[in-house]
């Protein structure tokens, strides 16, 4: 079965060479290398598997298909990409073979109830302030997911699912369908798509990590079984609800087609095709925006826009670099502020640098068993499955809720200590 993917995937190489795209050809070799080594690994949501989705991205940056939202990239620009991907792919290499040790933990300490409590503030300021969110639409809803960003308390949100992990840990098949359940209310209370993610692959890490009982169950069973059929429903639901949302905003015009000048276009779009068209610009836009901004875009950060979260954190200022685009596309890969910051050579080697730290995270917390840094890795594998649509290692969360569960780590150790003692 895998030579066969292999060799399917090979074919497709030459495809590409063949109509000229060979960044993208140079790509799908590098996607063959994730296969090989992220089979070898002990989990399934090992970084190598994980960046197979931005991968993806780049592969399906076909300027035809894009049409005016897709400009042919320059040749810097694609070699700058090629190059990263293959640094990426050997930074995660290095950091895996380097065989640092996971963080275990002897003790148990930690509530659910406590962080689920924590996780909820969030959703509860929401409904005070906004009511019932779910029956918002157009502007309103628009202006309700602006709002949701409470500081401090925003930064607690993801405490609740990382309550999943805690009650897999626990094998409570009872806890496990509770969590799961009020952390997906209050994603969609939230009305962020992010939230829903970041939910999901709390539930990946604890489900793969601890294997619960519940899999095993009935209930289990046939939601793995039809996984292929409810999952592609769920995400085309959510960009949906999504392109609806934009829909009634902008008064219900979305002729992306006719304005694309797309080869996929033709004299009748659905409204529906129309909304998956455009989840397919945001999809691969990110590529043409940084191309964007290497031809374009000659200021340098010099690190501002990477370094910047830890001067925040400790209240200096730092002014960073705005990243451009030539339409409503606002989405930039993670290459984009590496390239700012660092130029194009500069970026290939931030690029190895990140593909070795997130490694460094598998290994020390994603094969913990704790599931307070287990959490911390969801997280991590999160923003790892976003490298293509934007740099969540650079927007100061991930620094943020690495502060907040090391502190909650440490006040549970205390206590924990504590009560032996006595």
């Amino acid at each position: 079965m895998n030579k066969m993917l292999y060799c399917i995937l090979s074919f497709i190489a030459l495809l590409y060479i063949v109509n000229g795209y060979y960044a993208q050809s140079v790509t799908l070799f590098v996607m063959i290398g994730c296969f090989i080594r992220g089979k070898k690994q002990v989990y399934l949501y090992n970084p190598y598997y994980i960046l197979i989705a931005t991968l993806i991205s780049f592969l399906l940056y076909i300027p035809t298909w894009g049409g005016v939202f897709f400009p042919e990239l320059s040749n810097l620009t694609q070699l700058t990409i090629t190059f990263s991907f293959i640094a990426l792919f050997l930074g995660i290499s290095f950091g895996i073979n380097n065989g640092y040790a996971p963080l275990i933990r002897t003790y148990e300490n930690e509530s659910v109830w406590i962080m689920m409590t924590l996780g909820l503030l969030q959703t509860v300021v929401v409904l005070v302030f906004f009511g019932n969110v779910l029956a918002l639409s157009g502007d309103a809803l628009l202006d309700a997911k602006q709002g949701v960003d409470i500081p401090i308390i925003g930064q607690l949100a993801y405490y609740l699912p990382a309550s999943i992990i805690i009650a897999c840990k626990r094998n409570n098949s009872k806890l496990i369908i509770i969590t799961i359940a009020i952390s997906l209310f209050a994603a969609l209370i939230t009305v962020t798509k992010m939230s829903i993610l970041v939910s999901f692959f709390f539930i990946m890490v604890g489900f793969i990590r601890f294997k619960p009982n519940i899999i095993k169950s009935k209930i289990g069973y046939l939601v793995k079984k039809y996984a292929i059929i409810w999952l592609p429903i769920l995400i085309l639901y959510m960009f949906s609800n999504n392109n609806s949302i934009r829909t009634d905003a902008q008064g219900g015009e979305m002729s992306y087609f006719e304005r694309s000048g797309s080869q996929l276009s033709s004299d009748y779009q659905s409204t529906f095709a129309g909304g998956m068209f455009l989840n397919y610009l945001y999809l691969s836009s990110p590529w043409g925006n940084l191309d964007y901004n290497i031809r374009n875009n000659h200021e340098r950060g010099y690190g501002a826009n990477t370094f910047a979260q830890f001067g925040n954190r400790i209240g200096i200022q730092v002014e960073t670099v705005e990243k451009i685009q030539p339409t409503f596309l606002n989405t930039h890969s993670f290459l984009t502020d590496y390239v700012i910051d660092f130029g194009t050579i500069g970026a290939i080697f931030a690029s190895f640098v990140l593909g070795w730290f997130i490694a460094f995270c598998y290994s020390r917390y994603g094969c913990s068993n704790d599931p307070i840094w287990l959490a911390f890795y969801g997280l991590i594998s999160f923003a790892t499955f976003m490298l293509y649509f934007s740099n969540h290692f650079n927007n100061g969360y991930i620094l943020n809720y690495f502060l907040s569960f090391g502190l909650y780590y440490l006040i549970s150790k205390y206590f924990s200590n504590a009560k032996q003692q006595y």
